[in-house]
């Protein structure tokens, strides 16, 4: 009960912010692409699609409560949720002036909410297949630095990529272990500047085009993979500091926060 009691405050409390909210989760995490529909196998319609994959089917459902969509499974074993056609549109369209990393994917998205017929928006698929939706935009110098002073755009990161991880003690001989964050991005601009407002420590995890293995399964990594990690005194003031403007892990962040307290 208490769960659903944050959802509902937040569902309430995201109409205002809903677009740097969005932002933050899309610059971070998630995927925007289009698909066919086909009668008899032939095109007759394209609809766009967004989607969020995660390890936690109840960070999904909260998603699915607040913004309808469904909840699928995705490669790696990990589920995925997702939502097209219009709202799809609505939801990119809100995100515009806040994920400039997605501005060709959102500049799509637009032109077919305005398309008027089918034809139409073949045609706006017929522009998505000529680019490659896992490659992000130029984002203008500075932009990410006016980003980052938004709460509700430091909420969407939060609630696309916030891990929790634990530490060993660097002392000789010690085999304790400490709690601390981790978030795992694509941009190296966004991930310095998060750095320098916040404090912590930066690793490159992994290189686009880099092999690994999931599952007994391989796959090349689509884009880099770069680790933003806050010790224990850090993560205790961005909990406190961003804890009211999660909207789907408030149930987790007021958990984690006894850990590091």
């Amino acid at each position: 009960m208490v769960e659903a009691g944050i959802v509902t405050e937040n569902a309430e409390r995201l109409s205002p912010i809903r677009s740097q909210w969005w932002g933050g989760m899309f610059e971070a995490a998630g995927s925007m692409w289009f698909t066919l529909d086909k009668k008899n196998n032939e095109p007759y319609n394209a609809r766009p699609g967004i989607s969020y994959n995660d390890n936690s089917f109840a960070t999904l459902t909260r998603l699915k409560r607040l913004f309808g969509g469904s909840i699928g499974h995705s490669r790696g074993g990990s589920s995925q949720w997702r939502i097209t056609g219009e709202r799809a549109s609505k939801i990119a369209e809100l995100m515009e002036s806040f994920a400039p990393s997605r501005r060709e994917m959102i500049n799509l998205f637009v032109s077919w909410g305005a398309a008027q017929s089918n034809r139409e928006r073949l045609g706006v698929y017929e522009r998505y297949k000529s680019l490659n939706p896992h490659e992000r935009s130029d984002v203008p110098e500075g932009r990410y630095d006016e980003l980052v002073k938004i709460d509700d755009f430091i909420g969407g990161i939060t609630d696309a990529r916030i891990r929790k991880v634990y530490f060993l003690d660097s002392r000789q001989n010690s085999h304790l272990k400490y709690p601390g964050l981790k978030f795992n991005l694509s941009h190296q601009q966004l991930v310095e500047v998060l750095q320098k407002r916040f404090g912590g420590s930066i690793s490159v995890e992994m290189q686009e085009g880099q092999e690994y293995i999931l599952n007994d399964t391989k796959y090349l990594a689509r884009n880099d993979s770069i680790a933003w990690i806050l010790g224990k005194e850090n993560s205790r003031n961005f909990l406190n500091y961003v804890l009211p403007f999660s909207v789907i892990r408030q149930y987790e962040l007021r958990l984690w926060m006894t850990e590091f307290n």
